[in-house]
C-alpha cells in the first residue's frame, strides 16, 4: 500500500511537472511569436512591402498613444510645414534602423532600436541639413491576437537637434507647445506591495519586483550590483549641459536615472 501511495504521489509530481513545463515552454513561444511581430512591424518600414504593414502586423483598432518624435511634431502643429513622410521618409530618405534589444512580457514587446539618416527634407520647420543623425528610440508594444493593437514611442529629440546644430524652430504664435502625457501610469509603492505578494516563483518576477523597487519611495541600497554600469541617464544632454557649465558634477554612475 506504502509502495503504492508513493507510486502515486510521484506520477503526480511528475504530472504536475511535466504540465508546468508544457506552459512555461507555450508561454515562451507565445512571446517569441509577438517579438516576431514586432520585428516585422520595423523590417517592413521603408521597403516596397510597407503598405503589408496595416494589413499583416496592426490591428484595425490600432492606436499610437505617442509619437517617437512627438516635441518636434506638437511644436510644428498649424504651422505649415512640409509633411516629414511616411515614418519621416521625406525627410530622411535614407533611414535605416537597426533593433538593439528587444524584451517581452505577457502581451507587450519592449524595443530599443537606432535611426541612422541624413537629413535631406524639411523636417518639422528645420530646413535640411545634408548633416548625418544617429540617434537612439524606444517602443513599446501591446499585442493581441498576433497584432499590434497599441503602442508608444520616444526618441532622443535633443541628440537629434544637437546632431543637426539646430533649435526648436519658433512658431508663428511664439507658443512653446509640448505634447500631452499619454497615460499617468502607477504608483511604484503600490506596484512593489502587489508583487510582494507573489507568487515570486520565476526570475522573471523577482526582476520585475527588483526594478519595480528602484522606483520606489525608499529604494533598497543593494540593487546595484558591484560592477553596475549605466549606459545612459535620462535627463543625458540636460546633464551634459549643465556640467559643461560647472553648475552639476552628475557622472553616468553617480545618479539615478
Amino acid at each position: 500500500m506504502l509502495t503504492r501511495r508513493r507510486f502515486l504521489d510521484s506520477a503526480i509530481g511528475a504530472g504536475l511537472a511535466w504540465t508546468m513545463s508544457r506552459a512555461a515552454a507555450a508561454q515562451s513561444d507565445q512571446l517569441e511569436r509577438n517579438k516576431a511581430v514586432v520585428r516585422r512591424f520595423k523590417d517592413l518600414q521603408g521597403t516596397k512591402d510597407e503598405a503589408l504593414i496595416e494589413r499583416e502586423v496592426l490591428a484595425p483598432n490600432y492606436k499610437r498613444w505617442r509619437g517617437g518624435f512627438a516635441h518636434l511634431a506638437a511644436n510644428a502643429q498649424g504651422q505649415g510645414f512640409p509633411s516629414t513622410g511616411s515614418y519621416l521618409r521625406g525627410a530622411f530618405p535614407d533611414r535605416k534602423d537597426e533593433i538593439v534589444d528587444m524584451v517581452a512580457e505577457g502581451d507587450m514587446v519592449g524595443m530599443l532600436f537606432r535611426i541612422k539618416a541624413t537629413h535631406q527634407a524639411n523636417f518639422n520647420g528645420i530646413a535640411a541639413t545634408g548633416k548625418k543623425i544617429d540617434v537612439y528610440e524606444a517602443g513599446v508594444f501591446r499585442l493581441a491576437d498576433g497584432k499590434i493593437t497599441e503602442a508608444w514611442f520616444m526618441a532622443d529629440e535633443a541628440g537629434l537637434l544637437r546632431q543637426l546644430g539646430a533649435k526648436l524652430p519658433a512658431r508663428q504664435d511664439s507658443k512653446l507647445i509640448a505634447p500631452p502625457v499619454t497615460g499617468e501610469g502607477e504608483d511604484p509603492d503600490v506596484v512593489v506591495k502587489r508583487l510582494e505578494a507573489g507568487p515570486l516563483a520565476s526570475r522573471e518576477d523577482r526582476n520585475r519586483l527588483m526594478v519595480a523597487r528602484s522606483k520606489g519611495a525608499a529604494p533598497p541600497a543593494n540593487l546595484r550590483a558591484p560592477d553596475f554600469k549605466q549606459s545612459r541617464v535620462g535627463f543625458q544632454h540636460l546633464r551634459d549641459y549643465g556640467n559643461a557649465k560647472g553648475v552639476g558634477s552628475e557622472t553616468i554612475n553617480g545618479c539615478a536615472a
